[in-house]
């Protein structure tokens, strides 16, 4: 069964930071929708975007517009954000991928499962997309390298848990 998700622009900006941008491919179509896009090519290179054969670009409309724009308004949200939520939904796709933490909420409160851009590193490790030593430096690069903001200690937390899984095996 091939694995989908949404995504806003968080985690396709920040992993592109970190050149990783490839590792979304642990989903087998991602689907953004067309604010994604756009505030994307503002913090990336869509050329780059493009290269990801997995990815496809929707246009919320309609009632379901209404429903984006005022879950931005509610939560305090952008509109690529809310409009990756309400497409999530409409999909029927539980697998969202954001790194901001309203975002985050506002995804569970509507029974979404959210993971941001540690996450999907994390998932290209276990999945066997990196080693080890590439997934622990992309981690500490978005803590360095990227505009997300990560504290130490998550980032700590994020290294033990790769070392953590790879003394499991």
């Amino acid at each position: 069964m091939a694995v989908e998700a949404v995504s806003d622009t968080g985690p396709l900006i920040h992993l592109s930071q970190i050149e990783k941008l490839e590792l979304l491919k642990i989903v087998d179509r991602l689907l953004i929708p067309l604010e994604v896009k756009d505030e994307f090519r503002k913090g990336g290179s869509l050329k780059k975007l493009r290269e990801l054969d997995i990815i496809e670009v929707k246009e919320v409309k309609g009632t379901h517009a209404d429903s984006a724009g005022a879950m931005s308004r509610k939560f305090g949200l952008d509109l690529g954000e809310a409009g990756a939520i309400v497409l999530a939904k409409k999909k029927g796709i539980s697998l969202i991928f954001t790194d901001d933490l309203d975002a985050r909420r506002a995804a569970m409160m509507r029974g979404l499962e959210p993971h941001g851009s540690i996450g999907i590193l994390l998932r290209a490790y276990r999945d066997g997309i990196i080693s080890e030593e590439e997934t622990i430096t992309a981690i500490r690069q978005l803590h360095s390298d990227s505009s997300l903001y990560l504290t130490s200690d998550l980032t700590k937390r994020a290294v033990e848990a790769v070392r953590e899984f790879s003394e499991a095996e």
